[in-house]
């Protein structure tokens, strides 16, 4: 896959992700930045999984930079983090790894299921665990600052 590809990839994929922001009735503002964040999480996806060969770290990868953005733009826009996420990981979502995973067990092919499947696992894991450390590190900080400015307040 060459630059041109990955580009074309990435604006199909944010296209998707603008549509399924309009399905989920968001504002019209909104759904262009969800559009831009599933750009973004694709690019990030197939740079890494190309030029470093990791499929896993490109699926976290792309899970963190969308992650950091949502809770970024869900404090500056006061809406939730999962306005932004949820379309914005659209590109990312391994559905034809599960497709590729069961084609191979209805055509019992045990090898290629078992390979088709761990890949769609690692892929899940990494996406999964990018949301989560994401998530964690920024209810940490917010605590933190409200804490913060809870002590500043009474003294």
């Amino acid at each position: 896959m060459n630059i041109s590809e990955i580009i074309i990839a990435s604006l199909w994929s944010s296209g998707a992700c603008i549509f399924c922001s309009l399905y989920f009735n968001t504002r019209y503002s909104h759904a262009f930045i969800s559009g831009i964040l599933g750009l973004m999480s694709c690019i990030l996806y197939l740079v890494i999984r190309e030029f470093f060969g990791s499929e896993p770290l490109g699926f976290f990868l792309g899970t963190v930079a969308v992650a950091v953005a949502s809770e970024i733009l869900a404090v500056f826009l006061k809406n939730p983090a999962t306005v932004f996420l949820l379309s914005g990981l659209l590109p990312l979502v391994p559905g034809a790894g599960l497709f590729y995973t069961f084609r191979a067990a209805v055509q019992k092919d045990l090898h290629e299921t078992l390979q088709a499947g761990y890949q769609t696992i690692m892929a899940s894991a990494a996406i999964a665990l990018g949301v989560a450390v994401v998530s964690s590190i920024f209810r940490i900080v917010q605590t933190f600052l409200r804490k913060k400015r809870k002590q500043k307040g009474n003294s």
